[in-house]
């Protein structure tokens, strides 16, 4: 095996020299596959293939049926893949929610009271600061939960 070393008569980091021979020409033509017939006859039909197209025919009412099974599932899975994984995950869903929640609750106050009287220009120019506090709490913590900070192992 090569290892770009001394060894192969090239240092390590230069530039090899040009080819001393041509290569030869690929070939004209290659065999694609079976001649007789369609190559996809011996394949075997996968298992998750018998499910192709549901989702796009389900109905709300079907899916909304099947999310209490699914949602078992797949915390049985994560339970017994790791159990301590699984109860951090649950516990920081639900105090995400609730800081979004408790978000959105201050933000309808603090437009309740700027709105009380009537939307003023001069009401409104001093608070673009929480406008944008407020704007890009969403945004942000969506990018922070979508982000590879976490790399599995």
């Amino acid at each position: 095996m090569s290892t770009g070393g001394d060894a192969d008569g090239i240092r390590q980091g230069a530039v090899p020299a040009p080819r001393s021979a041509e290569l030869p020409l690929p070939p004209a033509a290659v065999p694609a596959g079976p001649h007789d017939g369609d190559i996809a006859d011996g394949l075997a039909e996968a298992y998750w293939s018998v499910y192709d197209g549901a989702a796009s025919k389900a109905t709300v009412g079907q899916i909304l049926a099947r999310l209490p099974r699914i949602v078992r599932q797949i915390g049985r899975l994560a339970w017994n893949a790791d159990r301590t994984a699984t109860i951090a995950v649950a516990v920081l869903q639900l105090a995400s929610a609730a800081m979004t929640a408790f978000g959105l609750m201050a933000s309808v106050a603090v437009l309740r009271e700027l709105f009380a009287e009537g939307p003023t220009p001069d009401r409104a120019r001093p608070s673009p600061n929480s406008w944008s506090w407020s704007a890009s709490w969403p945004p942000g913590r969506s990018l922070r939960q979508a982000s590879p900070s976490r790399r599995p192992g």
